[in-house]
């Protein structure tokens, strides 16, 4: 990052989140939503961006999905400020960011866990080891960490592991059916999936449907 120049920013457009006590509790206010989310730990961060009003809309949204824990995809051009706002909530919200990125290779078990096989003196043994990923998904809701899932190029997803994603972005969901044909239950997490563009137009088609209506969906206009 580097300083921009005062004469770049515009005074009336501030930070909509701001550091606040509710009820005596800390956490985060927004201006724009009026919604607050409660974090003992949450802290004022400086970050060298110019707030302009859709880069405000942007980590505004992102507060909202945190506050009513919806899944949310971003799409957009690189560049567009979507990693800057949501490592700034997430900073400010002391939130730990388990950020994967996914290729055109990214198989199902990549993510979710393969079978290995282990010998032991009564025999052979076949157990499912498990990945970050699903520590992250099955984490107890007893937790007092909160855990940002961030999915990089959903769009290079396999059509099999984006049918696995389904369960993991729907929010009426509560178990997930794993590799091996066990079922976990769902923990205490948030995700965002990126979908990186190189097009001014919307590619959300390339996604399924359930995919999406699972999520809020956001085109991030520069």
């Amino acid at each position: 990052f580097f300083d921009i120049p005062d004469i770049y920013l515009n005074p009336k457009n501030e930070c909509p989140l701001k550091l606040q006590q509710k009820g005596g509790i800390t956490g985060v206010m927004s201006n724009i939503t009026n919604l607050f989310i409660e974090c003992s730990s949450a802290h004022e961060c400086k970050i060298n961006v110019a707030f302009t009003k859709s880069f405000n809309d942007l980590i505004d949204l992102i507060h909202m999905v945190l506050v009513i824990h919806n899944p949310l995809i971003l799409e957009g051009l690189p560049g567009q400020g979507k990693h800057t706002a949501i490592y700034y909530i997430a900073n400010m919200l002391n939130i730990e960011i388990v950020h994967i990125i996914i290729s055109q290779s990214t198989k199902v078990e990549d993510l979710f866990g393969k079978k290995a096989t282990t010998c032991q003196s009564d025999g052979i043994h076949v157990e499912m080891v498990e990945t970050q990923f699903v520590k992250i998904i099955k984490s107890s809701n007893d937790s007092d960490k909160r855990f940002l899932i961030i999915l990089e190029n959903i769009n290079s997803s396999s059509q099999a592991l984006l049918n696995a994603l389904v369960p993991v972005f729907d929010s009426h969901s509560t178990s997930i059916l794993m590799p091996n044909g066990s079922t976990i239950e769902k923990g205490k997490f948030d995700i965002i999936g990126i979908f990186n563009t190189q097009q001014m137009l919307s590619s959300k088609d390339e996604l399924p449907s359930s995919l999406i209506n699972s999520s809020i969906y956001h085109v991030v206009q520069g």
